[in-house]
This record gives C-alpha cells, sequence and structure tokens, in this order.
C-alpha cells in the first residue's frame, strides 16, 4: 500500500456528468433530472502541462455530507465567473435542485432533480443544451496508487463540496448518456450510435485483452485540456461506450420491469425492454428494435418523472442520516438562532 502524503489545501473543480430528461409543468417549467457526477478518474492538465489522474471514490460520493451540500443548490446556464454567491445570484440562477439526492446501486452516480424556471436556460435545452457540470470544491489527498476498477491514480479526491449545477452545451460524459428530445432526428441519431456501439464492442472483442492490468476505466478530461500522451488507449474508450449503454439499458429495463439475462448484450436488453412495453413484436431487425427501444425509453422515464413530481418524496428509513433530513436540520437550526 502507497503511504498517503501531506494533503494539499482544498481545491475548485468541475466536474461533467448527464442530463437524463425533464417534464413540463403547466407554466412551461421544466423539473428535470440528471447525474451530478459519477466515481471514476478525473484528469486534469497541470500548469507544466502534465496529465494529473485524480480518483473520485464511490464512498467518498455517497457520504451524506457531501450530499446534503447538494440539495438546493443553485441551476446556472453555464458557469459563472468562479462560483455562485449571494452578490452573483440573481445574476446567474435559472433554477435549483431538489432537496432530494440519491447514488445509484448498480452504477454509483449521484442522481439529482432539479427545476429550471428561467426562459433562456428552458429554451438552451429544448435547443439541445443537455449535460450538467457541477462547481464544487474538494481536499486532494496526495496518494497514488492502482483502483481495482478505474486503474492507475495520482491523487484521490475527497470531503466533496457542492456550490452549483450548470447546465452546459457538451460534457466529457459523452452522447451516450445524454438527454433524448421527441424528433425523429434524434432517433436515427440513436440507431446511428447503438450501431457504432455494437461495431466497436465487435472490434474490441478481436484485441486481446491485457493479462495483468486492471480494466481501463473512463478517463474525464477537464474543460479547456489537451490531448497528452497520458490520455486513455481507444480500446478503453470503446469499452467504457459499451459499458455506458448497457447501463442505460439496464435502468430502462428495470423501470420497464423487463427481464433479461445477468449476462445479457446491449440489444438483447433493449429487445426485452420492447417486448415488454410493446408486447410481442414481428421484426426483430436491429434499425426497428433500436427506434422502438428509443420510443419506449422515452415514455418510460416521463412517467417515471411525472410519478415521482406529482408525490411526496418519502426517504426509506436508512441507519445514517440521509442527506435531505441533514438539509432540513441545519436550516431548522440556523432560524432557531435568529
Amino acid at each position: 500500500m502507497p503511504e498517503p502524503i501531506e494533503s494539499t489545501p482544498t481545491v475548485a473543480r468541475y466536474d461533467r456528468a448527464a442530463l437524463k430528461s425533464f417534464v413540463k409543468t403547466d407554466e412551461g417549467y421544466l423539473l428535470v433530472e440528471g447525474y451530478a457526477s459519477r466515481p471514476g478518474i478525473l484528469q486534469y492538465i497541470q500548469p507544466d502541462g502534465t496529465a494529473r489522474r485524480e480518483l473520485v471514490p464511490a464512498d467518498e460520493l455517497a457520504k451524506t455530507d457531501s450530499l446534503a451540500t447538494l440539495a438546493r443548490k443553485p441551476v446556472t446556464l453555464d458557469h459563472p465567473d468562479g462560483f455562485v454567491t449571494p452578490e452573483n445570484v440573481a445574476d446567474h440562477q435559472v433554477g435549483d435542485v431538489s432537496e432530494s439526492i440519491e447514488i445509484e446501486e448498480m452504477n454509483g452516480f449521484v442522481k439529482i432533480r432539479m427545476a429550471v424556471r428561467k426562459a433562456d436556460a428552458i429554451e438552451a435545452i429544448n435547443n439541445g443544451v443537455r449535460e450538467l457540470s457541477v462547481g464544487y470544491t474538494t481536499e486532494i489527498e496526495e496518494t497514488a496508487g492502482v483502483d481495482p476498477v478505474f486503474g492507475r491514480y495520482d491523487a484521490i479526491q475527497r470531503n466533496r463540496r457542492y456550490n452549483h449545477v450548470a447546465i452546459v452545451p457538451r460534457g466529457r460524459a459523452g452522447s451516450e448518456v445524454g438527454l433524448r428530445s421527441d424528433s425523429a432526428d434524434e432517433i436515427a441519431e440513436l440507431r446511428a450510435e447503438i450501431a457504432a456501439v455494437r461495431q466497436m464492442v465487435v472490434e474490441a472483442a478481436k484485441a486481446p485483452e491485457p493479462a495483468d492490468e486492471p480494466a481501463a476505466a473512463p478517463v474525464e478530461i477537464d474543460q479547456g485540456a489537451t490531448p497528452t500522451e497520458e490520455a486513455p488507449k481507444a480500446d478503453a474508450e470503446d469499452r467504457m461506450s459499451w459499458f455506458a449503454a448497457r447501463v442505460d439499458a439496464m435502468e430502462v429495463a428495470k423501470l420497464a420491469g423487463a427481464d433479461h439475462a445477468p449476462t445479457a448484450d446491449v440489444g438483447d436488453i433493449q429487445r426485452a425492454v420492447v417486448r415488454k412495453f410493446y408486447g410481442d413484436v414481428e421484426r426483430n431487425d436491429e434499425a426497428y428494435i433500436a427506434a422502438a427501444y428509443a420510443l419506449a425509453k422515452k415514455s418510460i422515464r416521463e412517467d417515471k418523472h411525472r410519478k415521482t413530481y406529482t408525490v411526496v418524496d418519502a426517504q426509506p428509513a436508512a441507519p445514517v442520516e440521509s442527506a435531505e433530513a441533514i438539509y432540513r436540520r441545519k436550516l431548522k437550526e440556523t432560524f432557531n438562532r435568529g
């Protein structure tokens, strides 16, 4: 085990994830669900041009005191210069994050719900600006090592404290986890993406796997970063694209109640969703299944979100205090002091 080196001071960071889907209220506001962050490796370019790989452990993301700082935070359209403060919040805020913060069991992603109320942000989302980027501070533990899932890292991020969530046009998570719209063009794009992922899986299967090294992990490049020799190889990116597509299909299958084998490939999971949603289908060709799956996925998620936003969130009892409970308790303590 490597010996930890003295931690550096708290630093500011920006992490990108995905805006998944939304429903529109009668007033025209958007109620949005998306990912604020995920475990893995974030790669940053240092002032001297070298690449630095920072591990974001799943257990750090799941800490309730960290998640509590994400509740009720302002939502912005792109990042302000620096962080959001009481002095500039009126200029930048377009909505806010809900008190309900979740960790997805199957992948460790941090899932949030947001209300977007300002016209310019609503228009941006409708026009395709559909990814999220969180601004936060974190402590850097200067410990290098090799994670069994995510691979080599130079340091570890600890004790995240969130400041805001920005709606941004392009993120590091990739199009496979982006939001889908209603248009026929979007369905065609999904078809092409699924075909590309399948081809990547075929090509990756032909390449020999390394015998002694851990599986390559998603590596995310900080904004403004330039490629370096530390960047991941194409086969690692291909495997991550396949993994993201499969996780997405598994999530939809779970929502739909569609059964599939634990080792099922992306296409087989999508077929299970289509059969569950539409019943027996006569056609089984790839293009038809891809288009039918996209439509079913949209309906399934919209139905879930409508139900979510028409009932009061009821968090089950847990052995640890939830992020929402921490937020409410601290809010009450603050007002009681006044």
